[in-house]
């Protein structure tokens, strides 16, 4: 028996030793786990910082853009009343250039245009006549003296 306690021994130990050995890579693979996620949690909170970082600057452009867009309407706003005011400044330029030009040509005008709308009343009232003549003549009611037409 002492023999077979004796072979016992160093399976016992090698035993020991083997469980010793594989409690040291479990340790190992531990300590290398628990570096590896420290530095992914460092990581994780540095990119949080960024993040934070970064959501501030969107709302600073966010409130950038928005002040941005309302003085551009504003300008808009302001670019059609000024051309609004120029196109009745120029309305208002012609009509006084065309004030001007006619009291100036008044006096050389005024003849012409009595002229010209004495010569338009006669030819007018002349076609006047011949129609009138025309229709006496169908309808066979007018006489000679109806017909007869003064130019």
């Amino acid at each position: 028996m002492s023999f077979k306690a004796n072979a016992a021994k160093p399976d016992v130990a090698a035993q020991s030793q083997a469980a010793t050995d594989s409690m040291r890579r479990t340790r190992n693979l531990l300590v290398r786990e628990l570096t590896r996620v420290a530095e992914a949690s460092a990581v994780l909170k540095d990119d949080s910082e960024r993040l934070k970082d970064v959501g501030g600057e969107y709302a600073s452009y966010a409130h950038t853009l928005g002040a941005s867009r309302k003085i551009l309407l504003n300008m808009q706003r302001r670019e059609r009343t000024d051309e609004l005011f120029m196109y009745l400044g120029l309305a208002f330029f012609i009509c006084v250039v065309a004030f001007i030009v006619q009291r100036r040509l008044m006096p050389f005008v005024a003849p012409v245009a009595w002229l010209v709308e004495r010569l338009a009343w006669l030819v007018y009232g002349a076609v006047e006549k011949v129609s009138a003549a025309d229709a006496a003549s169908l309808t066979g009611s007018g006489s000679a003296a109806a017909a007869k037409v003064d130019l």
